[in-house]
């Protein structure tokens, strides 16, 4: 049986095990830096300093992201043909 194989040089089993997924948040965080440094930026404060976000903000934060883990996720496991296309259907 061959492994899945993902993007971003991962495999399958790397989502099982805390080295890849070390490697994983690596690459989305490389990947988000590319596509949008300020929110990169935001992401990077707020692990830094949860404490510091109010409630509002964390949910603006997270409701910002989605569209970014959407993508990256639809790249992750080479979809992102199929989400586009259901992107396009539902407009």
């Amino acid at each position: 049986m061959n492994e899945l194989s993902l993007s971003h040089g991962l495999s399958f089993c790397d989502l099982y095990s805390r080295e890849g997924l070390v490697r994983l948040d690596h690459a989305f965080c490389e990947a988000l830096q590319r596509h949008d440094v300020p929110l990169f930026n935001r992401l990077m404060s707020a692990r830094t300093a949860p404490g510091d976000l109010s409630e509002k903000e964390h949910s603006d934060l997270l409701i910002d992201l989605g569209p970014f883990v959407e993508d990256f996720i639809g790249d992750l496991f080479r979809v992102a043909g199929d989400l586009e296309r259901q992107r396009a259907a539902s407009r």
